[in-house]
């Protein structure tokens, strides 16, 4: 029988990680695929020749090594992030009886001291904001600002997961899998109304935006913001060429998502179910309300402005 010390020498890093990385395709989003598979190559990258050595030997000084590296390369959010996912790639060495012990759990966090809270947008924001946008954008962020969903959801709606009659939409969350059925608010019910009948023959609603991903998507978005005189804007090209952390402003696609709740409660609407329409997934947030009936939420919904009229 093989023993356990053969069984560490038969499983480089490098050939492990890729493995690891063909059994998580099936479990997670396309986007979510893309960014571990970002992290595996420059995780591999860093190791330099000891990439190919067995998984056995990589130490707390390896992941601290690599911690500290990309540190000066990205916020401390990303930089945690990056360390999330090793842990979870040694953990399934461990599972499988390959390790011990996990020596990315055994390394800290960044302490997140260049975090900047996002904040809602102001109604005068959003018109400016709405005054410059094109077609799609319009339709992407009317659908973020009335339902509070996060960019990728909002770019990955299909006409057949909204039903205009019934007034309400369902989808699968791509961040945390969860099933939304949630009805339309009524500006943006007349919105998508008056698009139903030029609809896109790939079925998506913003199917202008569909060909990028989020990541990119969210720097043209900050060029919208920058048009609209929001925030100051960017050049990802200089940061990247410097070897500088982006950083993120007050104001982005995901502050809808924070207006969204706030509109909620302004408008009357308790905690729990400005929760239940924007999605707050936490198990924290789980354990302090139950779920919330659709029409519960539409007449909510229905109380918001309407910054179409």
């Amino acid at each position: 029988m093989e023993s356990k010390g053969q069984s560490l020498n038969a499983n480089p890093v490098n050939a492990f990680l890729e493995e690891w990385l063909h059994d998580m395709e099936r479990q997670i989003s396309v986007s979510t695929f893309k960014s571990y598979s970002a992290i595996c190559k420059r995780f591999t990258a860093h190791l330099e020749k000891k990439c190919s050595d067995s998984i056995s030997k990589i130490t707390i000084n390896d992941i601290r090594g690599y911690r500290d590296n990309i540190a000066n390369q990205f916020s401390s959010g990303t930089v945690n992030n990056h360390l999330t996912m090793l842990r979870m790639a040694f953990d399934s060495a461990l599972q499988q009886d390959i390790l011990d012990k996990n020596p990315a759990k055994l390394v800290k966090n960044l302490a997140r001291k260049d975090k900047q809270e996002r904040r809602p947008f102001t109604p005068d924001e959003l018109k400016a904001l709405l005054a410059v946008a094109p077609p799609d954008w319009t339709t992407a962020i009317l659908i973020g600002l009335y339902t509070g969903l996060r960019l990728g959801d909002v770019i990955a709606l299909q006409w057949e997961q909204v039903d205009l009659s019934e007034k309400t939409f369902t989808l699968v969350t791509q961040k945390t899998g969860r099933t939304v059925i949630n009805p339309i608010a009524t500006p943006l019910l007349r919105h998508l109304i008056k698009l139903e009948p030029g609809r896109s023959k790939t079925g998506a609603i913003c199917a202008g935006l569909r060909i990028k991903d989020t990541k990119n998507l969210s720097n043209v978005f900050n060029a919208l913001l920058a048009e609209a005189g929001l925030v100051e804007k960017k050049n990802y090209r200089t940061y990247k060429a410097n070897g500088k952390r982006r950083q993120y402003a007050g104001l982005s696609f995901h502050s809808l998502r924070h207006t969204t709740t706030s509109m909620l409660k302004n408008s009357g609407a308790t905690s729990a179910v400005a929760g239940d329409v924007v999605g707050h997934d936490s198990e924290a947030m789980q354990r302090n309300y139950t779920k919330i009936d659709v029409e519960t939420k539409r007449k909510a919904l229905d109380k918001l402005p309407d910054l179409l009229g």
